[in-house]
Order: C-alpha cells, then sequence, then structure tokens
C-alpha cells in the first residue's frame, strides 16, 4: 500500500510594521512572516507541531532581521489556525456521525 504523509510548513500569518526599525540599517519597515509546521497524511494536515517561526525582513535593505524584539510579540498573538487540524475534525466528525447513526436507529 502506499502512503503519503510527512511535515510542512504553512505560512500563518504576514504583517508589515513601518514603525519597527531594522537592526541593520536603522530603517522603518518590517515584514514579519509566521510560520507553523504540520503532520499532513495524503495532503490533508492533521495537527501542528512544534513552534511558531518568524521570519523578519527589513523592506529597505532585504535583510533578516529575527532577533527583533517584535518578532516575539508576534508570535506570541499569532494563533494557530483551525484549518491546520483538518484530518482530526475529519475523523471526529465521521466518529460522532457513526454513533448518532447507532443511536437514531
Amino acid at each position: 500500500m502506499f502512503f503519503i504523509f510527512g511535515e510542512k510548513r504553512a505560512l500563518v500569518k504576514y504583517h508589515s510594521d513601518n514603525v519597527a526599525s531594522c537592526s541593520h540599517c536603522n530603517s522603518l519597515g518590517l515584514s514579519f512572516a509566521v510560520f507553523k509546521n504540520y503532520f499532513h497524511f495524503f495532503y490533508v494536515p492533521f495537527f501542528a507541531v512544534d513552534e511558531k517561526e518568524v521570519e523578519v525582513l527589513c523592506l529597505k535593505c532585504k535583510e533578516y532581521d529575527n532577533a527583533n524584539a517584535r518578532a516575539n510579540h508576534n508570535r506570541q498573538i499569532t494563533r494557530t489556525p483551525l484549518y491546520l487540524y483538518t484530518g482530526v475534525i475529519m475523523i471526529l466528525s465521521l466518529i460522532v456521525i457513526r454513533l448518532l447513526s447507532d443511536v437514531l436507529q
């Protein structure tokens, strides 16, 4: 039997901040990209794994600035989206439907 499973990385949130300054060039304007890894089975996301990762990019000099203090803030306020648990939700839904059909008969 052939199974396709593994781990992928999903972009959870993208945010531009014109107040934060770059530590390389001291210009204002950073973009924050928050990523979350998830386990998939036949390309259907089952559950999120690991911690959220934040990539901070200066909009002017295009250098990564992941040591920025606002990166941790963006990591904390970003919630893991519900679609990363699609497989678990589908299985639980099938179980509930099966139990309800047994009760109603």
